[in-house]
C-alpha cells in the first residue's frame, strides 16, 4: 500500500491510500481534498501516518543500528565458527562408522583418527 496523491478535473487534489494486487488499484481509504498544495501536504501526512499504523513496517531503518554491526558480525562468525567445528566431528562420526571402525571398542583411537582427519 502507498499514499497517492490524484489530481481532479476541477483542479483539486484527492488524497487516498491505494493498494496494488494483481495488476489492479484499489482505494484503501480517502482522506479528502485540498484546494492547494499545502493543504494536500497535510493530508499526505496523515495518510503516510495511519498507513505506518495500520499496514506494518513500510521502510527499514538502518540507522538505528550504526555502530551494532561490528559486534553482530562478530557474533554470527563465532556461532558459524562453532557449528563448523561440530559439523565435521559430526560427519566424521558417521564415516567412522560406515568404515566399520566402531567395530574396535576403543573410544581413544575413535578420538585420535577424527582429530587427525579434522586438522587442516
Amino acid at each position: 500500500m502507498f499514499v497517492r496523491k490524484k489530481t481532479n478535473r476541477s483542479g483539486t487534489i484527492s488524497v487516498v491510500v491505494v493498494s496494488k494486487a494483481h495488476g489492479k488499484f484499489t482505494e484503501v481509504k480517502k482522506f479528502g481534498v485540498a484546494k492547494s498544495e499545502e493543504e494536500a501536504d497535510e493530508l499526505f501526512r496523515k495518510a503516510q501516518l495511519w498507513l505506518h499504523a495500520h499496514d506494518g513496517q513500510q521502510e527499514l531503518d538502518f540507522d538505528d543500528r550504526k555502530g551494532k554491526e561490528v559486534d553482530e558480525t562478530e557474533r554470527f562468525l563465532s556461532n558459524i565458527d562453532s557449528v563448523l567445528i561440530n559439523g565435521t566431528q559430526l560427519l566424521l562420526n558417521q564415516v567412522y562408522d560406515s568404515i566399520g571402525f566402531d567395530r574396535i571398542p576403543d573410544e581413544i583411537l575413535r578420538h585420535l583418527v577424527i582429530a587427525r582427519v579434522s586438522q587442516p
